[in-house]
């Protein structure tokens, strides 16, 4: 009799010790992924070099545009609902720079049919990240699709 009770404290005990490391290796990934400070395209004034301003449509920070072999793009954040919550996933858009000053920069699809995208573009992150990349928000950033 006694080893059936010792047998259930030994069965509850690894119960309880894979329900932690379920939860712990959830949380351990999830440190694992970039966090991103988010920003939208806006109406803004660019000035050239000869300090004159022009207002701008998709205007965004300097720092959201990147450049690779094909060309300069952006990075935006695409909201996957999932079973638990929505995971955020970095997701690329070729972009032309109209205008820019030291700070800013006037943006345009390259593609003519394809609208320039009405969620964030990633800003800044805290390592590099990549098309297809899962993604963390910076805290106080927002998730909306809404201008």
């Amino acid at each position: 009799m006694e080893y059936k009770k010792t047998l259930r404290y030994i069965i509850a005990i690894f119960v309880v010790v894979l329900v932690l490391a379920t939860f712990f290796s959830q949380t351990l990934a999830d440190l694992n992924i970039p966090v991103v400070s988010l920003g939208f395209a806006q109406q803004g004034v660019i000035l050239s070099a000869e300090n004159v301003a022009s207002n701008q449509p998709n205007v965004i920070p300097l720092s959201a545009v990147r450049q690779d072999m094909g060309g300069y793009f952006i990075l935006y954040i695409e909201a996957v609902p999932r079973r638990f919550g929505t995971s955020y996933y970095a997701r690329r858009h070729a972009i032309e720079v109209r205008r820019r000053d030291i700070l800013n920069a006037s943006v345009g699809s390259q593609i003519p049919r394809e609208p320039f995208p009405s969620t964030p573009v990633i800003i800044n992150s805290d390592v590099m990240v990549f098309e297809g990349d899962r993604v963390r928000l910076a805290a106080g950033s927002t998730f909306t699709t809404t201008r």
